[in-house]
């Protein structure tokens, strides 16, 4: 596989989860409060993304990438963002 194909899968990948994402959500909040989904989401990111990382061979950078502070600003912004996203779908 080429590194241009390789590319192309993995954007294809990506837009199929994010657009089906909208849909879990819709239903996910059907059956919990917007706080547990928010986390459980999140953790399962992270779960998928320290395995794929994993798998390739790149759990050191990723560790790398925590030690710095600017990456927990930007998560935690990032984190904040979602959570009112779903708060303000709510009501």
């Amino acid at each position: 596989m080429t590194e241009r194909t390789g590319g192309i899968l993995l954007t294809t990948i990506a837009s199929i989860l994010w657009g089906t994402a909208f849909a879990a959500v819709g239903v996910g909040l059907k059956y919990t409060n917007p706080y547990n989904l928010v986390f459980l989401r999140f953790l399962t990111a992270s779960i998928f993304a320290l395995l794929f990382a994993l798998t390739l061979g790149k759990l050191r950078l990723v560790v790398n990438g925590l030690r710095c502070g600017s990456t927990w600003v930007l998560g935690g912004v990032y984190a904040f963002g979602f959570l009112l996203q779903y708060l303000v779908g709510c009501n």
